[in-house]
């Protein structure tokens, strides 16, 4: 695949992005970036520039993108049942609870 090749669906998506994204978000910069990679903290664009991650949503945070133990986590579950309604029951669904109400009362 060539390097114009690579591009031109990040091109796509940018235009995409100007185009149909709130007007809000463009506020932030003139020229969007294509994030293309995160590592813990970090992002790349599609040109392979390296930033400091200061826009990460609520799991990057604390995590970090790609988070190897999460990952791992995240794909074994996903071998197995990607999402269930809470009208079922499973085990998962017991430990969070259960570690949750002791949270609360400060155990």
């Amino acid at each position: 695949m060539t390097q114009a090749e690579q591009t031109s669906p990040l091109k796509s998506a940018i235009q995409k992005h100007k185009e149909f994204l709130f007007p809000a978000v463009a506020t932030y910069y003139q020229e969007p970036i294509a994030l293309v990679h995160g590592e813990g903290e970090y992002v790349w664009d599609d040109q392979g520039n390296k930033y400091l991650d200061a826009f990460g949503g609520v799991l990057t945070v604390s995590i970090g993108h790609a988070n190897p133990r999460v990952n791992a986590a995240w794909k074994d579950q996903v071998d197995k049942i990607a999402h269930m309604s809470t009208l079922y029951a499973n085990g998962p669904q017991g430990i969070w609870r259960r570690s949750w109400r002791r949270s609360r009362r400060g155990i």
